[in-house]
């Protein structure tokens, strides 16, 4: 098994949590005098992650593929769990995670796998009527839909954003026509203006990006020490240890704004380097998609594409927000920002996407011994 690893794809990975972890040992030490607590815990999370993606590439996908039903169905309860009072804690105004005592688990980030591994079932079971039907391409859209409304109401409204960007990139990576896609998708961004625009706080919130600095103590607080960040950098940075932001001028410089202190440290060819980086294990999975479903392997095909796409949309997501872009809203840098939850996910993808490698080289091998 271990010849046919993919090692672009786990190489990267670990790189990933690697620096990940370096970079936390760094914002963990300016944080109250020094808290090696995060690091430890961050580093407790990649072992997790690294014995979660080993688990993974033993389990044969059509495991996964036969009780996609059952992903669907934990996705749901899951989603109206932290909803109910007496379990979901809430934090800053938000309803998001449940307190296991030892663990406490973010039931929108443990969705983004279900529901990768729910669609991807489905479109492999009718990989034909999907394409050209849009009652039948309108099924796992509107299950979906049924989830994304209970995450939307804890709120978190970049995971909604996510998991319809990634529905839609998976509906065209199996094939369907584009007039059903243009439907569905003009009726998923109409959904989503409208909850988004029903109160005039989410609006403002929404466009305090495009100049934080008029409201540089409030609403764009987090954005302009953000691009102070930036704007320390240069070419080389400041040095690994070094930014001034993490000195609790940034929040969540360990999460959401991990990218601004990065840069800040490592300069211009830092950010450069690790946005390369995850380009490369964002086309690995692309390229694993395609070798999958060439191969007829399509569960294995539309899991690496769907990995692939959340991926790519969340990083690309966090980028944005740090410089600017886009309106502020938290969603982590894959495998790198601290946080256990994301990072189990992430790892959990990379496990199935490795799985569906394996898989794929095996049926080629056995397809070229046959000619």
């Amino acid at each position: 098994m271990i010849e046919r690893l993919d090692l672009t794809l786990i190489t990267a990975g670990l790189f990933l949590m690697f620096l990940g972890l370096v970079f936390v040992a760094s914002i963990g030490s300016s944080i109250d005098g020094g808290n090696s607590g995060l690091v430890v815990r961050q580093g407790a999370f990649v072992a997790l992650g690294i014995g979660l993606i080993a688990i993974l590439l033993m389990i044969p996908l059509r495991v996964w593929q036969r009780c996609y039903p059952i992903l669907f169905g934990c996705a749901v309860a899951l989603a109206a769990l932290v909803l109910i009072p007496a379990i979901g804690v809430e934090r800053n105004g938000a309803t998001r995670w449940i307190d296991l005592g030892f663990f406490t688990v973010q039931p929108s980030e443990v969705c983004r796998l279900l529901l990768v591994g729910a669609m991807a079932g489905f479109l492999a079971m009718y990989p034909n009527r999907v394409r050209t039907n849009i009652a039948v391409a309108s099924l796992p859209v509107l299950g979906m839909s049924v989830v994304l409304f209970l995450i939307y109401l804890e709120p978190d409204y970049g995971t909604v954003a996510l998991l319809g960007a990634t529905a839609v990139g998976l509906l065209f990576a199996a094939g369907v026509r584009m007039w059903i896609l243009a439907v569905l998708g003009s009726g998923a961004v109409a959904g989503l203006i409208f909850l988004l625009t029903r109160e005039s706080y989410r609006v403002e919130r929404l466009v305090s990006f495009l100049n934080p600095f008029d409201d540089p103590f409030g609403s764009g607080y987090q954005l302009s020490q953000s691009l102070i960040a930036f704007g320390r950098a240069g070419p080389q940075g400041l040095g690994l240890g070094d930014g001034v932001q993490k000195l609790n001028y940034l929040p969540e410089a360990h999460n959401d704004f991990i990218y601004a202190v990065i840069t800040e440290e490592t300069g211009l060819l830092g950010a450069i380097g690790l946005i390369a980086l995850m380009c490369v294990l964002v086309m690995r999975l692309l390229q694993i998609g395609k070798r999958a479903l060439e191969s007829e392997l399509l569960f294995a095909g539309y899991v690496a594409y769907g990995s692939g796409i959340m991926l790519a949309m969340q990083f690309a997501v966090n980028v944005g927000v740090a410089v600017g872009i886009l309106p502020t809203k938290g969603l982590t840098f894959p495998f790198v920002s601290f946080g256990g939850n994301s990072l189990l996910v992430c790892c959990a993808l990379i496990g199935l996407a490795s799985r569906a490698s394996y898989e794929t080289s095996i049926k080629s091998s056995a397809q070229r011994a046959l000619k």
